[in-house]
């Protein structure tokens, strides 16, 4: 078997791997999950991962057009990531993303490749203001 398929096969056993005991877990981490992973299997992985969701939260994360190709905004959250001056922000991502995903005018995976899937920018002020005012009561 390749790395790709082994990994492959790895990832849902990890999430799947604790759901019928008395303690689940509640929260199972991914990191890459499609690392060497052929692209045309992203959709059969992110099915599985789905599975393992309704037993367990799963978070993921990922570089992968390929992978995020599979998002659909009516069943998964996404938070996106992107750099600032220095500073890194995380939020859902912005409206117009979103509906454009809806809208089937460009996939999620799309949009990373041109460069304009972003975080929401009034939940990024929030964000800040929250840490900003978090700061203020700690001095």
């Amino acid at each position: 078997m390749t790395d790709g398929t082994l990994r492959a096969i790895g990832t849902p056993v990890a999430a799947m791997q604790l759901v019928d005991r008395k303690t689940s877990v509640r929260l199972v981490g991914i990191e890459d999950p499609e690392t060497a992973l052929h692209p045309a299997a992203a959709g059969a992985l992110m099915d599985s991962l789905r599975e393992a969701a309704e037993k367990t939260q799963v978070l993921l994360t990922s570089h992968s057009p390929d992978l995020l190709d599979q998002f659909n905004p009516d069943s998964d959250d996404m938070l996106v990531a992107h750099s600032n001056q220095g500073s890194t922000d995380i939020g859902p991502a912005d409206p117009v993303s979103i509906e454009s995903i809806k809208s089937h005018l460009y996939s999620a995976g799309e949009l990373l490749r041109i460069d304009q899937l972003q975080p929401d920018k009034d939940a990024s002020e929030r964000q800040s203001e929250l840490a900003f005012d978090t700061v203020e009561e700690q001095s």
